[in-house]
This record gives C-alpha cells, structure tokens and sequence, in this order.
C-alpha cells in the first residue's frame, strides 16, 4: 500500500478517488473553480494535485493560482477531445488508462518529487510526461 495525500480536482466520474484510497491515499476533493482550489490548498500540504475537469482541462488562470500555493507535482487524466499543453503537468494519464498503470505512475510522479536527487522508481509506458522529460526540452 502506498500513502500519501491527494488533492483531486474536479468530479470523479471513474472512481478514481475510491481506487487512490483504496490503495492508501488520503483524498480531498474539490471542483474545477479557482476559489475551490485555493480553499483546498491554503494550509493544506498534498503530495499530488489530480485534474479530472469536464468537458475542458483546467484553464491557465486556474493552473497559475495551483502553483500560487502548491508545489506538488500535477497530474492530469485526459480526455481525448480535450486540448491540453503537455508542458503544464507533470504527468498525463491518457484517457481508458489501467488503473494499476496510473498508480505506478503516480506513485513514481510522488517519488520523484519527493527525492528529485536520488534514483527514479520505474515508470510504465502510459505516461506521457515525466519530470525527465521536462528538463530534455
């Protein structure tokens, strides 16, 4: 089991948020609005912010005000119909993704994260951009 605490942004129209505590994650959840977010992140430290925001990603301004006050890495689930700028999370978990691949990829997000200096742990193929991939550009 993993730990960890998560702000997950948006509704969670594919359990995700069961699956994250399931596995040991405590999951706060708020919706896709910039006062919410804010709210959600004054006074609170999470070691992952998770955007599942319908029909639309999360717009700039909001990301801009997530950064304000979090320093956590953020992770988006994609919808296929959805623009998005790859370069504004640190990962991007495409749309109908394993569940066991998303958690491996988030707990690697997390790890990296917490420990940037040391080793990497392994990430699996479903994720489209990592911190590594970050510096190469």
């Amino acid at each position: 089991m993993t730990s960890g605490h998560i702000l997950f942004v948006g509704e969670d129209m594919c359990a995700r948020i069961e699956v994250l505590e399931h596995t040991g994650y405590r999951v706060a959840n708020c919706a896709c609005e910039t006062d919410a977010i804010r709210d959600a992140l004054v006074g609170n430290r999470f070691d992952a912010v998770i955007f599942q925001c319908m029909p639309e990603p999360p717009s700039v301004p909001l990301l801009s005000t997530c950064r304000t006050f979090s320093s956590a890495p953020f992770v988006l689930f994609a919808d296929r119909n959805s623009p998005f700028h790859v370069r504004d999370y640190d990962a991007v978990v495409p749309n109908l993704c394993n569940p066991r691949e998303w958690l491996s990829d988030l707990e690697a997000v997390i790890a990296t994260h917490r420990e940037p200096n040391h080793g990497k742990a392994p990430q699996s193929e479903s994720l489209i951009r990592t911190e590594q991939q970050k510096q190469i550009m």
